[in-house]
């Protein structure tokens, strides 16, 4: 008879048991969950923004939770908690209500792609103003126009980064 191997058995973590820990942390807060990623080797990323920005000591309570939370449950994993970052795309709602006034960059589901000022967003969409030259005659002019998107219209949106 052959060796026989050793049987491994480990709990993986999920998605909404993850999100249930960290919704009751932020709880009476401003912030809120941006994105939770749990993969089957048990490596968990959360997401955290807030209006006035998350700082470094946001991300370790809530990685702290997490962490006594698993253990309590004999489960082990590897937990990141930060801010989503500039470079990533909105996902929420309150990604967008906390960068109305900045420029982001739509492309829709159709494949359109529109840049400028992100002048209003609520439950059901974004508001942008956008500056394009029209021709007026002979000569083109800039002209102010407002384009509405619902978020089921948008692909992806991302903060235009400026250095002036």
């Amino acid at each position: 008879m052959g060796a026989k191997s050793p049987h491994f058995c480990y709990t993986m973590v999920s998605k909404q048991y993850i999100e249930n820990i960290v919704s009751k942390a932020l709880e009476g807060t401003s912030a809120f969950i941006v994105d939770i990623n749990a993969l089957p080797n048990n490596k968990v990323d959360v997401f955290i923004d807030k209006p006035e920005g998350i700082v470094v000591a946001d991300c370790v309570k809530i990685n702290r939770l997490i962490a006594n939370d698993l253990e309590t449950q004999n489960i082990d994993a590897e937990i990141t908690v930060s801010s989503p970052g500039l470079e990533e795309p909105l996902k929420v709602t309150q990604q967008y209500v906390k960068n109305i006034g900045r420029q982001v960059r739509v492309i829709t589901k159709t494949g359109e792609e529109k840049t400028g000022k992100l002048l209003a967003a609520n439950t059901d969409g974004i508001e942008l103003e956008i500056i394009e030259r029209v021709k007026s005659g002979n000569k083109k002019e800039n002209a102010t126009n407002h384009y509405q998107f619902t978020y089921g219209q948008l692909a992806k949106t991302q903060i235009v980064l400026s250095f002036k």
